[in-house]
């Protein structure tokens, strides 16, 4: 029940009461999709935990009805939160409609979308509704069937995927926190690492991660050096000083590093780094190697000595690479697509209001946010852009941030046709 432990660490340090009902008489055992309902629920109980303030979100699971061998299950998530309209309530489910302006604004968007989650569920032969009141709290409900299994029916691990089955073994259950305030990317490494077993706990926040240090098991730290607030170096001085957490391995993560940056991974205890766009592969190997190996290692020592390091260059988009990332699941895919846009709709803005203002850094650090995102999409060129744009803001050149802020506006809608094109495409060529 991953889904019902992430929920668990985003209520951290909020007066919200987690519930969950599970009837006795749903089989142990069941034959079905997990990745799909896991999508559902983290989907469902994300927009509660958005949109409660205080109160409570329950999660109840009850059997329905037998019918043949068919086990149909319902689910109920019910929360105490904003609640909707009569006229939201109508639209909730199909694609692209959102809560009014100022919900939107406070609240963010929701997850994965609904008309998404509702082709999951019809997908697996179900049906969703959703029962609302403004100011008092929502209830969306859901039904799937399953057929009863045992043990015989789990698939039989194959040969080909017995190098990932192994590093999946020796993650499961692992605990990790991620320090990372973009969204995207948050969304994407909770998603990896939920289907890895592991105990993921993510926030950009440090006193809330050293919270989680200190109250939870912890045995790996992914770092993300960028921050607004205090940046990677500084929260990992801070957990290097303090004896009760001080031994936790540190992975670095960022975008591009410098060779100064390999002297302050020595100088304040960073074990390693990981460089952004990463494989699977890749964020596999180092987990694993940092739950043995304290020391940066002789590979990370020469890559960091280069003046510079940057993503491979493409001049093609190839969601397919994407696909691989988010575990071969279309949906989320298309949500790290949204969120991806989300980011770069949040650059414009920032951008537009600090050139008013003339605060070149918050720029530059805009700018430097959305680079992880455009690379992970092979976007390069707009990716050295934003390399450029975060140099050109550090020098202080006011007007040629604006142009650079015009060219951007300028190629950017291209590109995000063609990523349109290439998604529809693909999910075309998955048959879905």
């Amino acid at each position: 029940m991953m889904w019902f432990f992430y929920a668990e660490t985003l209520l951290i340090d909020r007066k919200i009461d987690l519930q969950l009902k599970i009837d006795g008489k749903v089989p142990g055992t069941l034959v079905g999709d997990p990745s799909k309902l896991s999508q559902i629920l983290l989907n469902l109980l994300g927009n509660s935990i958005k949109f409660v303030e205080e109160g409570f979100i329950r999660l109840e699971i009850n059997l329905k009805e037998v019918v043949d061998d068919r086990y149909n299950l319902e689910f109920k998530v019910q929360d105490t939160g904003i609640g909707m309209s009569k006229e939201q309530l109508t639209n909730i489910f199909q694609c692209f409609k959102q809560a009014d302006a100022y919900t939107a604004s406070k609240y963010g968007g929701t997850g994965l979308g609904l008309c998404i989650v509702k082709e999951l569920v019809e997908k697996q032969g179900g049906e969703i509704s959703a029962e609302s009141h403004l100011g008092t709290g929502s209830t969306f409900k859901f039904t799937i069937p399953y057929k009863k299994g045992t043990s015989k029916n789990i698939p039989k691990q194959s040969l080909s995927t017995i190098n990932t089955l192994k590093g999946k073994e020796l993650l499961k259950g692992t605990g990790i926190l991620v320090f990372e305030d973009n969204q995207m990317n948050q969304h994407l490494i909770q998603e990896q690492l939920t289907k890895w077993g592991c105990k993921v706990f993510v926030t950009s926040n440090a006193d809330k991660g050293l919270g989680i240090l200190k109250s939870q098991r912890i045995d790996l730290i992914l770092m993300d050096l960028k921050m607004p607030d205090l940046n990677g170096f500084q929260i990992s001085d801070m957990i290097r000083t303090d004896n009760k957490i001080n031994q936790v391995p540190i992975i670095a993560v960022s975008a591009d590093f410098t060779a100064k940056d390999e002297e302050n991974c020595i100088a304040f205890g960073i074990n390693d780094f990981l460089l952004k766009p990463y494989t699977l592969d890749e964020l596999m190997k180092k987990l694993l190697k940092a739950k043995s190996n304290t020391s940066l290692s002789s590979d990370s020592k020469r890559l960091l000595s280069t003046q510079v390091i940057t993503g491979k260059s493409s001049t093609k988009i190839d969601l397919q690479e994407v696909l691989d990332d988010c575990c071969g699941e279309m949906s989320v895919m298309e949500e790290l697509i949204r969120l991806f846009k989300q980011n770069v709709y949040e650059f414009i803005g920032s951008v537009k209001i600090n050139l008013k203002q003339g605060n070149l850094k918050e720029i530059g650090f805009a700018a430097h946010k959305l680079k992880a995102g455009l690379k992970m999409l092979k976007l390069e060129k707009l990716a050295e852009l934003m390399v450029d744009m975060q140099a050109t803001c550090e020098d202080e050149d006011e007007l040629k941030v604006r142009s650079m802020y015009q060219d951007f506006l300028k190629y950017y809608p291209e590109y995000e046709a063609q990523i349109e094109k290439a998604f529809v495409e693909l999910k075309k060529e998955k048959g879905n």
